[in-house]
């Protein structure tokens, strides 16, 4: 078979990548199909004899794996967030619970019953004359 290009792509032959390692050649069908194997994760493909001639070889499988590995420690990522957001705003609930507390006692030391005595609070509580006192 002849060609008429410079560079012919031989079987057998073992041509460099720009991302995915060496390739090999399995069987060269035509330029717009050849069969070819990544030498680093076995995986096996078809690709343009231009793309090989020019590195532009993409291992797809191995792209899909990283890409799932990815997506997996995305969403892992979310969760510690997530769960960090959680903490954080469980500590500011409580803050916020403790607040109201300390608001609900200031509010129930003021003074009620005609400016003097306190109610609910003390041995003595305040009461309006002429009435039993609770």
């Amino acid at each position: 078979m002849k060609t008429h290009t410079k560079n012919p792509i031989q079987n057998n032959e073992i041509y460099p990548t720009n991302n995915w390692g060496d390739i090999t050649v399995i069987d060269y069908v035509h330029a717009k199909h050849v069969i070819i194997q990544f030498n680093n994760t076995s995986n096996i493909s078809t690709a343009h004899s231009t793309s090989i001639r020019s590195r532009h070889v993409t291992d797809r499988e191995e792209r899909q794996r990283l890409s799932n590995e990815r997506e997996k420690d995305r969403k892992e990522g979310i969760y510690k967030r997530r769960e960090a957001l959680t903490q954080a705003n469980h500590g500011r609930r409580i803050a916020r619970e403790q607040k109201a507390a300390q608001d609900a006692i200031d509010k129930r030391m003021e003074p009620s019953v005609y400016g003097i005595g306190y109610l609910g609070v003390g041995e003595y509580q305040a009461y309006i004359a002429q009435s039993v006192p609770t």
